[in-house]
């Protein structure tokens, strides 16, 4: 059996169902934006948008057009360096 070097996804467990989110997938910066504050992850007004309950956002593709935004991970990068 091959071992791998490093993983290629995150596993996220959710009620009834497991997904899978390629590292890189744009949604893989959903696991930083909801470790976040709620007051540093709304400094960027699109993020209002975003349920606190990631659960929706990964379930359906209603807020690709936030979360694909590179505001989106330029606002979790520099939060966070």
């Amino acid at each position: 059996m091959e071992k791998r070097k490093s993983p290629n996804a995150f596993i996220v467990v959710l009620p009834g169902e497991i997904i899978e989110i390629p590292q890189n997938s744009d949604k893989s910066w959903l696991t930083l934006f909801y470790s976040l504050p709620r007051e540093l992850a709304e400094k960027w007004k699109p993020a209002y948008d975003l349920p606190r309950c990631p659960y929706e956002v990964l379930r359906m593709d209603k807020y690709d057009h936030i979360v694909c935004d590179d505001m989106f991970k330029l606002q979790n990068m520099r939060i966070n360096i």
